[in-house]
């Protein structure tokens, strides 16, 4: 019985120090005054999980310090099987004066494989989103990694990769 405790304790002790995976911060901007943004794409190159949000984004913000969000998952992966739904948190991080409404997409989506935002449109003060997943009787089995994006009214977009395994019915 100790040694269960004594392990479990290591283990969640690891967990904090590695710390929940978060996306890099988005919604930044530079000083230019331009009308229109621009989504940060990684064209398949980046194997980290995250896409950089370096992108020069246009905006009407002078000072970027404080308009900034990162995207965090609970989970790193949701399992169901054939048939099946299961659902995950996912938390928006905002710095201090981030108050833009961000809207949140799955990309890289199997066939046959759904996956919902509640809510879809993330306002300032509700940072808790659930991201719900249904698969088919007949979904390919597997882990198929989909890439949870959340872009902000102006500024860059971000987002984090999420694992969906799906195992036979």
């Amino acid at each position: 019985m100790q040694r269960l405790f004594v392990a479990c304790f290591a283990a969640f002790a690891l967990l904090i120090a590695a710390g929940c995976p978060k996306s890099p911060e988005g919604g930044k901007t530079d000083k230019a005054k331009t009308d229109t943004a621009k989504p940060v794409t990684d064209g398949g190159k980046n194997t980290g999980g995250n896409v950089p949000a370096t992108d020069k984004a246009n905006t009407n913000t002078a000072d970027n310090k404080d308009q900034t969000f990162t995207i965090t998952k609970i989970l790193t992966d949701v399992n169901l099987t054939q048939g099946g739904a299961n659902e995950t948190k996912i938390n928006i991080n905002r710095s201090n004066n981030f108050t833009q409404t961000i809207k949140l997409e799955a990309q890289k989506v199997p066939d046959k494989i759904k996956v919902e935002f509640s809510p879809a449109s993330v306002k300032a003060g509700d940072n808790n989103v659930v991201m719900k997943v249904n698969a088919e009787k007949d979904a390919p089995v597997g882990v198929h990694t989909i890439r949870v994006q959340g872009t902000p009214e102006m500024g860059n977009a971000t987002g984090i990769d999420v694992n969906i395994d799906v195992k036979k019915q």
